[in-house]
């Protein structure tokens, strides 16, 4: 595979969560203060014995700032698309908050406006299929972006300079996506260029997240989502479904994927214009031809930058957030029937119902080709069947509990009803006026005021008698209840 890209540009996806709160209304508003309060200092970028200092920085100058509304088609997005891109959405809730690098060269320049390159050597087989024995990487920016679910997406994005291959990209994507592609750079002057690997990726990007990562819970290095947004000439050939699917799975040239996993991943809506997604990433592809239209002319970091990639995350904000929700399913369970088990459930169905209304539409824009774009992701990641996999689940675990629940009530009320049932027999029986019943206290009484207690006592044992046996016979008649209800309830399956 052959050719030189025009320009490309690969965003790596890092996503946390930032907030375990049920109620996320006022820690987006919270977590927005904090992240536009750090500097290079506060964030440890200045520190000039890490390889990951920003020596250009300012450090006493805010590292984010607030996004501005960017993109030629934000204002056919609908409100929740447009906060993505920094727009306004009046009249909207806060749902997402996006940043941007306050400093423009805080990751791509050095202390006197040099460029910042790192080398990420290439393994032997990479440097067959290639021809280069390393890569020359340089971080141009990074975007963060926080969701009122308290899901956090870093886009740390990067380009390979001087590649004049697609192969370069994809040996080059599929060593940094790859936790156990790590290989120091050898004789690389540490002053000009450091060693990249995924790890080295991984602790620049926790490093811009900040405070908002917890400690138990780091960015993963070993596979991470990567965005490939590449253009290519005109003269090159190559087939364009095959490309944006290497690109969209982090491939290199020696897989060989079918003809049914190149359909179920790549969408072209135009001849020289190919878009991918999977569950590794997704890509942008389009061939630089003279019948492209206008928003071709900077598809790299204008359209595909600021349409396309937004709605990516859009869709894979969603994934982050599905993952995070559904843990609870297979997850060891609070005693079954238990008041905090069934607290759980709601919570579910809170979260959930507070999801589909603000993030999960059919549509997210008045334009087919963003709409289908859109699409093509959600089936991808699977949005739909995910969500309503997880209302199902919700639903049947609780009507499992009200099952539970309404069994045990059951199972008690037959025991209060037999012990009931059973002691007021007992006491009709008791003053049935039979030889071996109880005498009519009232009369009795009367009838041995005068007697002595030698002639009363018969009596009184006989009347101590009755009240163990209908108390004893009373508890009897609820254990018979009990019994009936929990062997004859036909009414759900027995455990």
């Amino acid at each position: 595979m052959s050719g030189t890209p025009l320009s490309h540009q690969i965003h790596g996806l890092f996503p946390f969560a930032f907030s375990d709160a049920k109620n996320h209304r006022d820690i987006l508003e919270k977590a927005r203060e904090g992240v536009l309060s750090w500097t290079p200092e506060s964030l440890s970028l200045t520190q000039t014995t890490q390889i990951l200092s920003a020596s250009n920085a300012a450090p006493d100058q805010p590292v984010w700032q607030t996004y501005p509304g960017k993109g030629v088609a934000i204002d056919d997005l609908y409100p929740f698309a447009q906060q993505i891109l920094g727009g306004a959405a009046e009249n909207f809730p806060l749902l997402c908050a996006p940043f941007d690098l306050a400093q423009s060269a805080l990751l791509s320049q050095r202390k006197g406006g040099k460029p910042r390159l790192w080398t990420l050597s290439l393994s032997a087989s990479a440097q067959k299929r290639c021809g280069r024995e390393s890569l020359t990487v340089q971080v141009d920016r990074a975007r963060l972006y926080l969701f009122r679910t308290g899901i956090g997406i870093l886009d740390l994005s990067w380009h390979y300079q001087g590649a004049t291959q697609t192969t370069e990209i994809l040996e080059g994507n599929y060593a940094l996506s790859h936790g156990q592609y790590q290989r120091a750079a050898k004789g690389a002057d540490a002053s000009e260029n450091t060693a990249m690997d995924p790890d080295t990726l991984r602790l620049l990007a926790e490093k811009l997240a900040g405070p908002l990562l917890k400690d138990s819970e780091p960015m993963q290095s070993d596979r991470r989502v990567l965005y490939s947004i590449v253009q290519i000439p005109e003269e090159d050939s190559q087939d364009l479904d095959l490309l944006t699917t290497h690109l969209s799975h982090r491939q290199s040239t020696d897989y060989l994927p079918s003809l049914d996993m190149i359909q179920s991943t790549v969408w072209s809506p135009f001849p020289y214009l190919c878009h991918g997604a999977s569950l590794e990433g997704g890509a942008s592809v389009m061939r630089n031809t003279a019948t492209a239209s206008d928003f071709g002319k900077n598809f790299v970091a204008g359209t595909g930058a600021n349409t396309y990639l937004p709605l990516a995350i859009a869709t894979l904000h969603s994934h982050f957030w599905l993952l995070n929700r559904t843990q609870w399913i297979p997850a060891r369970r609070c005693r079954e029937g238990s008041r905090s088990e069934k607290e759980g459930v709601e919570d579910i169905f809170s979260m959930t119902v507070e999801y589909r209304r603000y993030f999960h539409y059919p549509i997210v824009s008045q334009i087919s080709l963003h709409n289908r774009f859109y699409h093509l992701w959600q089936e991808a990641l699977q949005i739909p069947e995910r969500i309503s996999f997880q209302e199902q689940t919700a639903k049947d675990v609780a009507e499992l509990l009200s099952n539970h629940r309404t069994r045990w009530i059951g199972r008690i009320s037959g025991a209060v009803g037999g012990f009931l049932l059973t002691h007021e027999l007992l006491e009709a029986l008791s003053t049935s006026g039979l030889s071996f019943a109880m005498p009519d206290m009232r009369v009795w009484f009367v009838e041995t005021a005068n007697k002595s207690q030698i002639v009363m006592r018969p009596m009184v044992e006989l009347v101590e008698h009755w009240e163990l046996t209908i108390f004893l016979g009373s508890l009897l008649g609820g254990l018979l209840g009990l019994w009936l209800t929990w062997n004859f309830d036909t009414s759900f399956k027995k455990d």
